[in-house]
């Protein structure tokens, strides 16, 4: 994890990427929480997962949400032959996505999480192959104290 501080917040740069090998019709689930008496507010966001190797059916994706809400905020999903690619604050390289393109940097940036809500980045793939390729999963995060 990097540090950026100045007087009025700190910026932190957090890299949580995704490595396990995930078999077909798996998700596996990363959790942003800040760290106790912080609060974290979600300011740019960059996942990506390549095209399951082999694959010749079914689609992967990206879901992000609050920890506990189980309707996505967020959610990209790419075809087999696809990446799945959220950069710059917005799906580039994903074939359906929940929200209109536009609106999807003010939804990033509502979402906050603390030590004990947390932000949920899910992987799912439901193709017909095991996922072999590394999910990237990059975040910058402006931390504040609780009692500031």
């Amino acid at each position: 994890m990097n540090q950026v501080s100045n007087s009025s917040r700190d910026i932190k740069y957090l890299q949580l990427s995704q490595t396990a090998d995930l078999e077909a019709g798996e998700l596996q689930t990363t959790v942003l929480n800040a760290p106790e008496g912080k609060i974290w507010k979600l300011i740019a966001l960059y996942l990506k997962a390549d095209s399951p190797a082999g694959s010749n059916s079914g689609k992967h994706a990206f879901f992000v949400q609050p920890d506990g809400l189980y309707i996505p905020v967020l959610e990209g999903k790419s075809e087999h032959m696809d990446p799945v690619e959220f950069k710059g604050n917005e799906w580039s390289k994903t074939s359906t996505y929940q929200i209109p393109q536009d609106d999807e940097t003010n939804v990033l940036n509502a979402l906050r999480t603390d030590s004990s809500q947390g932000i949920r980045i899910q992987y799912s793939n439901a193709t017909d192959v095991s996922q072999t390729n590394t999910r990237t999963i990059n975040a910058i995060v402006e931390e504040e104290d609780v009692n500031a």
